[in-house]
């Protein structure tokens, strides 16, 4: 039972990130001044459409979104792979991946782009999604790099 309570803890909690994130997006697309905010001198908040790749690079939208839902899909089942093996771990990190990709995703089918919102000098432009899914395989490869 006590197991069963934490699974529903973790879906509760990576729904709250994906709702956290398409609230953040609605708030920049129809709250935020169009010329954005500076939340620091070097961080800004303002609306990016990319409908790009990671890092801007070009790739055709149809074969994105098909590839984004083949991979959210495959992931899904490496979790519940992981999650029957009781590597609880690596279900974190994949979840925290698809919960990025499947916002990300969402965008594409939505606005035909991703809604990007945070600018920092030095960084391409991002969103909470990329963070989360940036989280979840820098935390796999650090399990992977430590377990050899």
């Amino acid at each position: 039972m006590k197991l069963r309570l934490k699974t529903i803890a973790i879906i509760l909690g990576f729904l709250a990130l994906f709702s956290f994130d398409r609230f953040l997006k609605w708030l920049i697309i129809n709250k935020l001044p169009l010329e954005g905010v500076f939340v620091l001198p070097a961080v800004q908040l303002k609306i990016y459409h990319n409908p790009n790749l990671a890092f801007s690079l070009p790739f055709n939208q149809t074969l994105l979104i098909f590839l984004s839902s083949l991979i959210i899909i495959l992931l899904f089942y490496l979790a519940l792979v992981n999650y029957e093996k009781g590597v609880y771990a690596k279900v974190i990190y994949i979840a925290l991946i698809i919960t990025g990709a499947a916002s990300n995703l969402l965008d594409r089918l939505i606005y035909k782009q991703v809604i990007d919102y945070v600018s920092i000098s030095i960084l391409p432009i991002f969103n909470l999604a990329d963070i989360l899914i940036t989280l979840g395989i820098g935390l796999w490869i650090t399990k992977i790099i430590k377990q050899k």
